[in-house]
């Protein structure tokens, strides 16, 4: 076999097939190697993560220098190349499915983007030719032309090109440009309006990568979600209420996804938060929640301080095993206290809103009005004003207990026009809030508290909670 003096790539004019696959392996883990050394440095403030790609980087370009350089191709070569590819496939599978729990920075599910589809591709082909140049009957025998082998990496270079400028500039939230990830973000905050793009800048102590990590969740539930509106066919598909309708506000419960292993998927939502308004019933939300047994230390950790999750930790149920409801009766007990059998506690494992419609304390909020459960010792229930879509800022609600209150069924002369009141109304002033909470704190039923504020006569039980907490407010 002669080779073409002068020739760019150095390839001999005539190729065995072997040679040529075993060629295009290098050029495609070159490839892959380049679009995860971009990548480094969008993951910055996660060293575990940074030191994963800067290994994988490293792995993948000295292999495939190695693999363009060598020739003939030696099968250790070609079984370390395989190796090393396949099991960046498997890294990536795995990071897109259930995300790795032991990297920090990789630990949670992300959805497929352009880069990283592309470095899992540019592994898989590695992965492939360097074994086809060595298992394929017969291969040897064939040959490639230089020109084939030029005219194949154009494909590969391309395609990595494209990828590195998309991992330097790599958004979770896909809702426009710029490095999401690295230092904290600085910019100015905008207001959370789902139908403008999802954009959680300029919270102080929250870094771009959290960031990001929130935007993705945001996005992916506003997409996929509504594949629930339709409110009458949430029972054939597991979703049960759990009575609390009274509140404005209904929590749909597929107590099955609690337990499996799917967290913060949109496509699994443990629980489906439904408005009751004027105009009807409308899907606002989606709450997740983490399977029993879980602790707020344990939460995924994403998202920084944009993200809290909390427990109702006060709350009883009956004790339907397909279809619980609020427990009649002793609805909210202490923190510390058991429910009056058969009553039991269901509430008392983390859980996050994911609002996909403009909310006054942004996506993240806990139900708005009283509190929204209790969170981490230390904490106050977050309101975040900056990310709402309201013009005026809101104070955070600091109440620790739930305000999801008894399944009654009020008579028609409790509800003005055909709208049910809810303690969650953003109208509500700030003595009525705080007559609510202390009154709920003390095991009163608030929904009737706040009819009393209306001039309906609450139960006589409520009645002496609200005059131990000051009275109706003036």
């Amino acid at each position: 076999m002669t080779t073409t003096s002068g020739d760019d790539l150095g390839l001999p004019t005539d190729q065995p097939a072997a040679h040529a696959l075993f060629m295009m392996a290098g050029f495609a883990s070159l490839g892959a190697g380049a679009i995860h050394a971009a990548a480094i440095g969008v993951h910055n403030d996660h060293p575990a993560a940074v030191f994963t790609f800067t290994v994988l980087a490293t792995v993948q370009i000295a292999w495939g220098v190695a693999a363009v350089a060598h020739r003939p191709p030696g099968r250790v070569l070609i079984l370390v190349g395989a190796l090393i590819n396949i099991g960046a496939l498997g890294g990536w599978i795995l990071a897109k499915t259930t995300g790795i729990g032991f990297i920090s920075g990789l630990e949670t599910a992300e959805r497929v983007q352009f880069a990283d589809g592309s470095a899992a591709a540019l592994a898989l082909i590695t992965s492939a030719f360097a074994c086809l140049s060595v298992v394929v009957p017969g291969i040897r025998a064939k040959s490639l032309n230089r020109e084939f082998i030029a005219i194949a990496a154009i494909p590969i270079v391309a395609i990595t090109f494209a990828s590195m400028l998309a991992a330097g500039s790599h958004s979770h939230s896909g809702s426009g440009g710029g490095d999401h990830h690295g230092g904290e973000e600085t910019a100015t905050p905008k207001a959370f309006d789902p139908d403008k793009g999802v954009d959680l800048s300029g919270v102080a102590g929250v870094s771009k990568r959290e960031q990001a990590e929130a935007e993705e969740l945001v996005n992916a539930t506003i997409e996929r979600l509504p594949q629930f509106s339709d409110i009458s066919s949430l029972n054939s598909k597991g979703f049960y209420s759990i009575g609390d309708a009274n509140t404005g506000y209904e929590h749909y419960v597929n107590w099955s996804y609690v337990n499996d292993d799917r967290i913060l998927d949109p496509d699994y939502p443990e629980s489906l938060v439904i408005r009751w308004d004027e105009s009807g019933q409308t899907l606002v939300a989606a709450m997740f929640i983490l399977p029993d047994g879980t602790t707020l230390d344990e939460v995924p950790k994403i998202g920084g301080k944009l993200i809290q999750w909390h427990v109702h930790a006060d709350l009883c149920f009956d004790d339907d095993p397909i279809a619980p409801r609020l427990a009649s009766g002793s609805l909210i007990v202490g923190v510390d206290q058991d429910c009056t059998p058969p009553s039991v506690k269901r509430g008392n494992v983390p859980m996050v809103h994911i609002w996909i419609v403009a909310h006054p304390c942004g996506p993240f909020a806990a139900l708005e009005g009283v509190a929204g459960g209790q969170v981490r010792e230390g904490e106050a229930v977050n309101c975040n004003p900056q990310h709402a879509h309201v013009s005026e800022e809101r104070s955070p609600s600091t109440t620790q207990f739930s305000i999801e209150s008894e399944p009654i069924s009020p008579p028609e002369e409790m509800l003005p026009g055909d709208t049910v009141p809810s303690v969650y109304d953003p109208d509500l002033s700030p003595e009525v809030k705080e007559l609510i909470g202390c009154v709920g704190t003390g095991g009163g039923d608030v929904f009737e508290t706040l009819m009393a504020t209306r001039g309906v006569t609450p139960s006589p039980e409520t009645q002496a909670l609200i005059e131990q907490c000051g009275g109706i407010p003036g």
